[in-house]
């Protein structure tokens, strides 16, 4: 190649093997030669000789020469060039400016800190105790002692106080303490100005009870101060005391007393000290009879059965005394057929038996009793049989609280009888298919059964029915409250058609949709009720892009309307002029909403000179959350 003037002349060198180095012969001084081959590039210098420059074999690029800098890094390095192979070296501290500290040692406890833009200083440890501040040029260890009150948003210095006292806060930047009481039990109160403790609580306080002694029983005196009373003795019960404090008490002895006898081969009789009153006695756990044993004297058992060796008689006397208050009445002592029963606060009594029929018969000022059953219980008032037969041995007309009717009313066949509250009377006759309907406090009477009594209301009923929750049923309205076949009619709720796995759930020859037509000009915001129209038509060319805010209507959301499972449909018809323009933004209930495109590209822009036909197919997939099938489709 000839030599120019201002470019060294290159040569392209072809060798069938990739190895092969051109000839000095072929080259002119100065002038290089590519290799096509193996993409290598050589040169021959001004002596005539041929070095390889670069090689570009594959991805690997080589080059005969490699130094390295340290820069401004604050690093050295050795090594370098390398102009074969080599190692390049790196020593030195790297400065802050290059992400390093320019440290290159520490003492224990340094602490590096910014102390410029691109310089970075230590902070040896200060003394013990000492505490880490802000300073002027940096952060600094300082004695507690020297800093000053803090302020009301800062931890105040706690150092003033001594052993076992309690700071607290008394105003901005302000501390004081509270020293511990010499004795023991105090509480820390407020005295509306200040800490303090105090001894005796208030009254709306919970009182302390570090006054009370072992097994001592607590008992509020007075309001808002609190006494104690020692334990009692063994056995004792806590008695209450209008008025005054409670006390310890010492219940009353035992309600029988129980003494055991071994008899001896053939003694039938006992000598047994008791206090008068009713004896029961067992043999060997098995308690006798009256006819079994007779008492002699209120102090001997003389037992009519054969008592044998080692027999064991028991005989428990029961004590007739008052039982005190505080203890439980002991029930042992009634006889056989007896009923006990209240008959003053904490005092027993017992009642009967009575002979054979009687009942047991309640009287408001003293103790049950038995004895005939009165009318007002139920019963006759009478033992005689008299009764049994009251047709011939009662004249007139028996009352109606000794079981009769008090009245000389004859029924009619077909009539109902009922109380008037003082005599018994009958209803007039129904005719076929009347209910007999309850008036209340009234006499009942045959009729039609009203919709409280489950009945319809009406006498007569034609067609379709219908209730309003209260009065009578009602013949329906075609059109209105259902649909009569063939009828035209207007559903203003939402209605639900449910078919089945093998039906669908409506077949339609056709169906329209609402459509609202308008002279309107596409711009700005343009609000879609769904409530109102399917497709919406504007009719005057489009002004300028526009965005489409997709809700129910003007009062309630889309979300609101739409259950998730559910879809939509809508139609925006835009007609466009010489300058097209187009749906720039989409929202629903106000929420910016990306649609998927049919296509997969969203549009840019409009079709002009025709009708831009917008689709939007709204599926709900969770509250407020929805997916959109939009696509633009032009008509002319």
């Amino acid at each position: 190649m000839a030599q120019s003037t201002n470019y060294t002349p290159i040569s392209l060198y072809y060798s069938s093997t990739a190895t092969n180095v051109p000839s000095s012969g072929n080259l002119v001084n100065g002038e290089l030669a590519l290799n096509i081959a193996d993409m290598k590039l050589y040169a021959k210098n001004s002596s005539g000789v041929v070095t390889l420059l670069a090689s570009n074999t594959g991805a690997t690029a080589t080059v005969s020469s490699v130094a390295v800098s340290g820069g401004t890094t604050g690093l050295t390095t050795s090594g370098g060039p390398i102009t074969t192979s080599g190692t390049i070296t790196f020593a030195g501290t790297l400065i802050a400016a290059n992400g390093g500290t320019g440290f290159a040692s520490y003492t224990t406890g340094d602490m590096l800190y910014a102390s410029g833009a691109t310089t970075i200083s230590k902070l040896a440890l200060g003394t013990t105790n000492y505490v880490l501040t802000a300073g002027a040029s940096g952060p600094q260890y300082v004695a507690q002692s020297t800093l000053a009150a803090g302020s009301a948003t800062t931890a105040t210095n706690l150092a003033g106080g001594t052993a076992n006292q309690i700071p607290y806060q008394t105003g901005a930047g302000a501390t004081s303490f509270v020293t511990a009481p010499s004795t023991a039990g105090y509480v820390l109160g407020w005295t509306g100005s200040a800490f303090s403790w105090v001894n005796a609580p208030a009254a709306t306080s919970a009182t302390t009870l570090t006054g009370g002694g072992a097994y001592t029983v607590v008992y509020q005196s007075s309001a808002g101060t609190t006494a104690y009373l020692t334990n009692g003795t063994t056995g004792q019960v806590l008695t209450a005391n209008t008025g005054a404090a409670p006390t310890w008490t010492t219940a009353s002895s035992n309600a029988y007393t129980r003494t055991t006898y071994t008899a001896t081969s053939g003694q039938t009789s006992f000598a047994v000290t008791y206090t008068a009153g009713y004896v029961q006695v067992y043999l060997n756990g098995v308690m006798l009879t009256a006819s079994d044993y007779t008492a002699t004297n209120g102090t001997t058992v003389v037992l009519t059965v054969g008592a044998t060796l080692n027999d064991i008689v028991e005989f428990i006397a029961f004590n007739t005394t008052a039982i005190s208050n505080t203890t439980a009445n002991n029930l042992l002592a009634g006889t056989a057929g007896q009923v006990v029963y209240q008959s003053a606060p904490n005092t027993t009594a017992f009642t009967g038996p009575g002979t054979t029929g009687q009942a047991l018969i309640s009287n408001a000022s003293s103790g049950p009793t038995f004895g005939t059953l009165g009318i007002a219980g139920g019963g006759t008032g009478t033992t005689s049989t008299q009764f049994a037969n009251l047709t011939t041995n009662v004249t007139g007309t028996l009352p109606i609280a000794n079981g009769g009717t008090n009245s000389t009313a004859t029924p009619t066949a077909g009539g109902v009888g009922y109380g008037t509250g003082t005599a018994h009377a009958y209803t007039a006759v129904g005719t076929t298919g009347q209910a007999l309907v309850s008036a209340g406090a009234g006499a009942p009477a045959f009729g039609t059964l009203g919709v409280a009594g489950g009945g319809t209301g009406a006498v007569t009923l034609t067609g379709v029915l219908k209730g309003n929750g209260t009065g009578a049923l009602t013949a329906a309205t075609a059109g209105t409250d259902y649909v009569a076949p063939g009828t035209a009619t207007t559903f203003t709720a939402l209605q639900t058609f449910s078919g089945s796995i093998s039906v669908l759930a409506m077949a339609m020859a056709n169906a329209g949709e609402v459509a609202t037509v308008s002279a309107t000009a596409a711009t700005g915001t343009i609000n879609y009720d769904v409530t109102t129209q399917s497709v919406l038509y504007y009719t005057t060319s489009a002004s300028a892009n526009w965005t489409v805010n997709i809700r129910a209507n003007g009062t309630n959301t889309l979300n609101s309307i739409m259950a998730v499972g559910q879809s939509v449909t809508v139609a925006f018809l835009v007609t466009q002029g010489a300058t097209a323009y187009y749906n720039s933004a989409l929202t629903i209930d106000g929420t910016s909403v990306t649609p998927k495109y049919q296509g997969g590209t969203a549009w840019s822009a409009g079709n002009a000179s025709g009708i831009d036909s917008y689709v939007y197919t709204i599926i709900k997939t969770a509250s407020a959350t929805f997916t959109v099938l939009a696509s633009q489709t032009q008509f002319k």
